[in-house]
Parts: structure tokens; C-alpha cells; sequence
């Protein structure tokens, strides 16, 4: 489970034993400072059909990543030749893509010659599919289709060695350290200008310091254990995310910002409704669709700005939001899931 606090402001109530073994309490906001990407396969999918009325022989590739499919032919008459063709996505949603010609045998396509089309195929991929295209207003089936596309390895996180968060009400008593486990734990130090114990060594610029680590247990609560300097960590610390402002319709400055917002749902495939500026039922509900989206391709929140409250955005997503859309829409008439996989 990814760390909700790791890539967005989140307010948790902390409970610690002391070393005398008495309990302490205190609000701790922790906020992240990483840098480090998620590194991750190319976005493919992959087909090759066969024995069809007019084609020995096809190969079909999307490349979300580069937004382009790329396609290999065979026709009967044409021996061992394989000519090529590229098109740019125009737009995507689940099964079918928007295309327009781009580069035939190696060559760019002559203005004149540029034709949009649609290719339709299976959004689950299964052992054989399938595929149509829409070219002229006329379907063209292509049976006897094999799923080729490539096993995606998982996305690994670089560890970054930095400030993680603050605690106790006081920026100056900071984590140090990285995440592991794609995000769902914390290993480095507490550190401090002063403390009960000075250490010999320095850390982030102080001798007040101690091993910590933490671990998300279950939605919104976190456990984990600290001790002073370099020493084993030992005394319990745990906490529960309390309630924050982080709802769009509070946090947002203006009528017009909200709307942008529901536009920006609309333009890449979450129907927010009509963009009135009131954020009712379909708005929170076209929002959590698109926290799945982002929480479906970056796991890890490396890229994609991470979730705390499904069908909430945070003020990081709801900027991340309207940038994207700001980029997107001088390219595409509409978009959807897919297009913030070219963003990885």
C-alpha cells in the first residue's frame, strides 16, 4: 500500500513512549520533499493477425508512451516486403484509439494524404482477439489475432535520501531518510536541535538524532519505533491521520478554478457533469475515477500525485489537474486515462 502522507500534505495525530515508558501525544504534519522517479516499462499493447481476405500478415503496436501506433504489413502479393506505417493518437478510450497518418514506409505522410481513422481492440487483452479499424466510414475486421504484448516488469522507486516530513508542530524536528517498499514505509532518523540525548556523530547538521522507522498497518494508521542516536530502535511510536482540509470545494479560491476543474475531468473522459462550479455527487465521483486512473499507472505516487481522500482532490492533484489539461488541450480535441501514461 502506498504511504498516503508520502506525496501530499496529511495531518496525523501521534502517540510515542517515552524512554521512562510514559506515553506523549501530538498533531504531526508530514509532508514529502522526494525527487526521485519511478522508473517503468514502455505502455504497450501488441497484436499480430494473419490470413486475412486482403493481408497475409499484420503487426500492430500502441505506444502510449510515444502516442503513436505503429503497424507492420503483409499483403499476399508483396513476398518478404514488410512496409510500415505510424500514426499519431489523437485521442484514446477504453478499446479504441483516434489516429491520423504520420509516417508510411519511413517517409512523413504528405499533407493532402493525411487520413483519421479509428482502431478499435480489446481494452483486457486475451490470448487471441479480435481488431477493427474504421477507415472511410467502412469497418475492416482482422481475425486470428495473438496477444503479443510484453510482459510489463514493475515500476521500482529510487530511494531518495532526504527531508521526508516534520513532526510535533515544529518544521525544525524532521525525518531523514527514504522510503521502501514502493512508499508503504519510512527507514532513517528523527532530528532535532535539541533533544534528551547528544550523539557524537552529525546528521542533517545535528547531534540530536536517533534511528526511526515507520509502516503504514492500515488506511490512515502508521506503527513503527525509535530510539536515540545510532542505537537500535526501541520505544513505540504510532499514529492515526485525523481530519484536514484538503477538500477542493474549500481550498479553492474562486468559482472559476472549480469549474476549470470540471472541465478538466470532462476533457479527459470523467464525466464531471455539466461545469457549473458546484462539485455535487458526479463531480466527487468522476474525481475518484480519476484517482484510480493515476493510482492504477503510478502505483507509487512518483509522478502522478498521489491520493489521501478517494473522490478529494488534494491541492497538489487539483493543480497537477489543470496543467495537464492546460498542455493537453493545444493537442488533442479530447483525451483520457491513457494520455497520463505518457507522462511516466
Amino acid at each position: 500500500m502506498a504511504l498516503p502522507f508520502a506525496y501530499a500534505d496529511a495531518k496525523y495525530m501521534t502517540e510515542w513512549t517515552n524512554p521512562d515508558g510514559t506515553k506523549s501525544k501530538s498533531p504531526a504534519t508530514f509532508y514529502s520533499m522526494k525527487e526521485a522517479k519511478t522508473q517503468s516499462t514502455p505502455k504497450l499493447l501488441s497484436w499480430e493477425c494473419g490470413m486475412q481476405e486482403h493481408v497475409k500478415w499484420v503487426n500492430w503496436e500502441i505506444d502510449f508512451e510515444k502516442n503513436v501506433l505503429r503497424s507492420w504489413w503483409q499483403n499476399h502479393d508483396s513476398g518478404d516486403y514488410k512496409p510500415s506505417t505510424v500514426d499519431k493518437i489523437l485521442s484514446a478510450k477504453d478499446g479504441s484509439i483516434r489516429v491520423q497518418g504520420y509516417l508510411r514506409d519511413g517517409k512523413k505522410v504528405d499533407k493532402d494524404k493525411v487520413v483519421v481513422w479509428e482502431f478499435h481492440y480489446p481494452s483486457d487483452p486475451s490470448a487471441t482477439s479480435d481488431l477493427y479499424s474504421i477507415w472511410n466510414g467502412n469497418k475492416h475486421f482482422f481475425k486470428y489475432c495473438k496477444n503479443t504484448t510484453p510482459v510489463q516488469t514493475a515500476s521500482t522507486p529510487q530511494p531518495a535520501v532526504r527531508q521526508i516530513g516534520h513532526y510535533a508542530n515544529d518544521k525544525r524536528n524532521r525525518f531523514i531518510g527514504s522510503y521502501k517498499d514502493g512508499g508503504a514505509s519510512f527507514e532513517g532518523y528523527w532530528v532535532q536541535d535539541k533533544s534528551g540525548q547528544e550523539c557524537n556523530s552529525l546528521v542533517d547538521g545535528s547531534r540530536f538524532y536517533g534511528k526511526a522507522w515507520f509502516k503504514m498497518v492500515s488506511e490512515g494508521k502508521f506503527e513503527g519505533r525509535w530510539g536515540y542516536c545510532d542505537t537500535a530502535p526501541i520505544f513505540a511510536w504510532n499514529g492515526h491521520q485525523v481530519a484536514f482540509t484538503s477538500d477542493v470545494t474549500k481550498t479553492l479560491s474562486s468559482k472559476q478554478q472549480r469549474v476549470k476543474i470540471q472541465k478538466s475531468l470532462n476533457f479527459f473522459g470523467f464525466n464531471a457533469g455539466s461545469p457549473d462550479g458546484v462539485f455535487g455527487k458526479k463531480t466527487r465521483s468522476a474525481v475518484g475515477d480519476l484517482q484510480s486512473c493515476w493510482s492504477s499507472l503510478d502505483p507509487s505516487g512518483g509522478t502522478l500525485p498521489a491520493s489521501t481522500e478517494f473522490g478529494v482532490l488534494t491541492p497538489k492533484q487539483s493543480q497537477f489537474l489543470m496543467d495537464s489539461f492546460d498542455k493537453a488541450k493545444q493537442q488533442y480535441s479530447k483525451a483520457n486515462c491513457f494520455y497520463f501514461a505518457t507522462l511516466l
